[in-house]
């Protein structure tokens, strides 16, 4: 199961540790796997978790 802590999320999940598309597809991936995992388990997922993804989110419409 993943891991519902921001803080055991990869490297991949912050933008700035992302060099390529390929990087910020994966740290995208698992985050919707994190925030599946939440909702699954009926917690709120962080504000942090939230902020990664509209970062990775921007970073992959200038990458392409």
């Amino acid at each position: 199961m993943t891991n519902t802590k921001t803080n055991k999320l990869s490297a991949y999940t912050i933008a700035k540790n992302c060099s390529d598309l390929s990087d910020v597809n994966v740290g995208i991936e698992e985050l919707k796997k994190y925030f599946a995992a939440c909702e699954k388990q009926g917690k709120t997922p962080t504000t942090t978790s939230y902020i990664r993804f509209s970062k990775l989110v921007i970073k992959r419409d200038k990458l392409k």
